[in-house]
């Protein structure tokens, strides 16, 4: 049954509608504009409200809108820091960036262009946050690389993409929504890294101090290709439920899924990657600021081989915790070789009746291992000095 519903935004002591319309049961997608915030550029935060019908209002976050970034030149950033993107195409003559707030749109490049954006402080001041917050990478084609120093929400390419890396910042966002955060055409060779460094601020008293910034992988990653229903391409959407299929046969392999002095995965919501195979992934531990080392609510979707002798969907797995906050033990998933005709594993509650063709190679939760696994045959070798995990072997 549809429920009507309003998505409300208050900044400044006024209020305004910006959609409403029904939704359907499932997961939503509510489209708005911009200008209809009643704080604009330099104004201040809006607040978000959704009154459902039946259901109350609930709090739905926050907008703050800014300038569009200069593309090759450098922007101020709302805390002062400055944002310098840097776009080298391959073919100058059909290549276009353009920027809107602080998201970036590619149109006529190849998968050989490379994006960068760093930060920087003004002389005579103080660091603030160390990176800046890219709300999104929008794409007609690929990249050989795409460096951001802080944090990048959004990626979605039509073309190939070697690597993707974030310093100081996260890649894909904290929250429950079902699509994809980041999403790419591969080559069976990609990297996906997130790193987390220390850098040092001065405090209150003028003493310089050292903080971790951390570096965690956050989104639902498609290294492959997906379709859309209700006028949906990935970006804007009419009203109706979630729109979000893989083509079949389309996922390409991961050499590297990592992050550096930070975490896999959400404690608060459970995430994903769907992909051939991932032949590494890891999350690795600061012992000196206990920053990272977690793979948490995250699944791995696999379709295939990266060793098709050996049978192996994912070679290696290493943590300090893998962890399911589940009570069942379904949001930490491995599942090696299910059918690629499955268009939205990530839907899929009994593994058991669903037959796989592939295994893993090592797994290392160091304190802690949890979560489903679900094999064709038992893993190479397991190290844990507390194994929780389920494991699901050989087919029905």
């Amino acid at each position: 049954m549809d429920t009507t519903y309003q998505l409300l935004a208050r900044g400044a002591g006024s209020t305004q509608v910006v959609a409403s319309g029904t939704c359907a049961a499932g997961w939503n997608l509510v489209p708005f504009h911009s200008s209809m915030l009643p704080l604009q550029i330099n104004q201040g935060t809006n607040e978000l409200f959704l009154d459902v019908q039946n259901e109350g209002s609930f709090a739905a976050g926050n907008i703050l809108m800014v300038p569009d970034l200069k593309v090759n030149g450098i922007t101020s950033d709302v805390d002062g820091e400055l944002i310098r993107v840097q776009y080298k195409p391959k073919n100058k003559t059909t290549a276009q960036a353009i920027a809107r707030g602080r998201t970036l749109y590619i149109t006529g490049g190849s998968p050989k262009d490379r994006l960068m954006v760093t930060t920087k402080r003004p002389k005579k001041t103080k660091w603030i946050d160390h990176g800046a917050r890219i709300c999104g990478i929008i794409s007609d084609s690929g990249f050989m690389a795409v460096k951001v120093e802080g944090t990048l929400d959004r990626l979605q390419c039509t073309g190939v993409v070697r690597q993707v890396m974030t310093k100081r910042g996260d890649l894909g966002q904290d929250s429950r929504t079902m699509l994809f955060d980041v999403r790419f055409d591969g080559n069976d060779k990609a990297v996906i890294k997130t790193v987390g460094a220390p850098v040092t601020r001065t405090n209150n008293l003028g003493q310089p101090v050292s903080v971790m910034i951390s570096g965690n992988i956050r989104g639902n990653i498609l290294v492959g290709r997906a379709f859309y229903t209700n006028d949906f391409n990935g970006v804007l959407s009419t009203n109706g439920t979630m729109p979000e299929y893989i083509v079949n046969n389309s996922q390409r392999g991961v050499n590297v899924l990592a992050a550096m002095q930070g975490n896999i995965g959400s404690s608060s919501a459970r995430r994903w990657i769907a992909a051939k195979y991932v032949k590494r992934t890891v999350s690795t531990w600061r012992m000196r600021t206990n920053t990272g080392g977690d793979i948490v609510n995250y699944a791995y979707y696999l379709t295939g081989a990266a060793n098709t002798k050996k049978g192996y969907s994912l070679l290696a797995m290493t943590a300090r915790m893998i962890a399911d906050t589940s009570s069942n033990q379904v949001n930490t998933a491995v599942v090696c070789g299910h059918d690629p005709a499955l268009q939205r594993p990530w839907l899929v509650t009994n593994w058991v009746s669903q037959p796989v063709v592939y295994t893993i190679g090592n797994v290392k939760g160091s304190e802690l291992l949890q979560g489903t696994f679900r094999l064709a045959k038992p893993p190479k070798k397991v190290k844990s000095k507390l194994d929780k995990a389920k494991y699901i072997i050989g087919n029905p």
